[in-house]
């Protein structure tokens, strides 16, 4: 601990040495040179990041911070309240570089998270937008959508739609206001958040939805109620057009994916499981691609894994915004369906741009909240190959060839 405070005073000595001007963290006040007067202090430039005010106190020239500036609300924390407020002790807010104090009273909705899949075939324009896999039995891809989570106060209501901009609606729960086109809850209530959620109403309706409840209500989100129906999510699911945009090709070497879509893709990845023909079991490939810019063309080589060595969704979610339990409720209902389905697979996984997210499937909220974080992952499945190398194939007599398991010429003596 020693070392460590002391590597940090020599930084510190350094920079101030080499004459580093780059904005220091909020201050209470700057110290300047001797003066008389207000007016020897005038046409000084502080360093710190906050408005203020400069001061002659005691002989010395000080600049007197009047709204600090900030990076983040922890920049925020030593900063005096005036505000009476009618509902609690209001936050210390960093709201566009400026130090705010805000009244419970005056936030509604503070944030909406939102995630979801759309599940669909490689050489195929029409696909799924879905919250939920299928069973595994029927893993092909379900016509279904995303979650919705709210954080706001107590107690206030709100209207939510959900547009489908090239699509049609399917389901919702719970039951909303549903168009051709589009979804709709009015009316809707929060209440506390309460971790570890709430347990849905077992009704008939709610069947296909049951193996996932514990899960989607498992986080740290406002209770919602809404036709004395109390959880912690609203949900929907429709069928969409959605062009892939991706031409991918592969031999038992290296993945090749371009992205001839107009927006980039991230968390990109080619995961392929062939039956390991001795214990049925499956050898499975990785190509990470992380993101591919609109119009780039990347080549990976492909990992053999013994063990699933993917990475963790959970830590994806997280730093695309969401709670640390919202995260894990969706890797805990899709991590197995994207990359261990339990027979052979060949999928392409990927997250589109909130932005296309939103022209897709634009949502108004009222009030509006004052952070939205939408993510929205698209599964493709492929033809699965036989195999990438002869010892996929299932004897000695056998070899791989285009994916294909093709047995060797035997020559016959005559």
């Amino acid at each position: 601990m020693k070392r460590a405070i002391f590597s940090i005073l020599i930084l510190s000595l350094l920079l101030f040495t080499i004459g580093c001007t780059e904005p220091q963290q909020p201050q209470e006040n700057e110290t300047g040179p001797v003066c008389q007067t207000e007016q020897d202090c005038q046409g000084m430039t502080p360093t710190y990041l906050c408005d203020g005010v400069w001061a002659c106190i005691a002989g010395q020239c000080q600049y007197i911070c009047s709204q600090k500036k900030c990076l983040e609300d922890r920049d925020c924390e030593n900063i005096k309240c005036e505000t009476n407020c009618e509902l609690g002790e209001p936050s210390k807010e960093c709201i566009e570089g400026t130090c705010t104090c805000r009244c419970p009273e005056e936030i509604a909705l503070k944030e909406l998270h939102e995630w979801g899949v759309i599940v669909g075939c490689a050489n195929n324009t029409s696909a799924f937008a879905t919250n939920r896999p299928e069973k595994e039995e029927e893993f092909q891809y379900p016509v279904k959508q995303p979650v919705i989570y709210l954080h706001g106060r107590d107690g206030i209501t709100f209207n939510l739609t959900v547009n489908f901009t090239n699509g049609t609606p399917t389901d919702t729960y719970p039951e909303a206001e549903v168009t051709n086109s589009s979804v709709s809850w009015t009316n809707v209530k929060i209440g506390k958040e309460k971790m570890g959620g709430n347990k849905a109403t077992p009704t008939e309706e709610l069947v296909p939805l049951s193996s996932i409840l514990d899960q989607l209500n498992n986080v740290d989100a406002s209770t919602l109620t809404y036709n004395e129906k109390e959880n912690n999510f609203l949900f929907y699911e429709g069928m969409i057009g959605f062009e892939t945009g991706l031409n991918v090709s592969y031999d038992n070497q290296t993945v090749t994916i371009k992205n001839n879509r107009e927006n980039a893709v991230h968390n990109t990845r080619f995961v392929l499981g062939i039956e390991e023909k001795d214990t049925y079991g499956l050898n499975y490939y990785l190509a990470n691609f992380n993101t591919i810019k609109s119009g780039e063309e990347k080549t990976i080589n492909l990992e053999n894994l013994s063990v699933m060595k993917i990475g963790s969704l959970l830590i994806e979610l997280e730093e695309k915004g969401f709670t640390e339990k919202e995260s894990r409720a969706f890797e805990q209902i899709w991590f197995e369906n994207f990359f261990n389905p339990g027979k052979p697979f060949n999928h392409i996984i990927y997250s589109i741009e909130q932005e296309e997210y939103d022209l897709l499937f634009p949502l108004t909220v009222e009030p509006a909240p004052e952070k939205t974080v939408r993510t929205m992952y698209v599964l493709l499945q492929q033809d699965t190959p036989d195999c990438l190398f002869d010892w996929d194939c299932r004897t000695e007599r056998q070899y791989c060839n285009n994916g294909t398991c093709r047995n060797y010429a035997v020559q016959v003596d005559l």
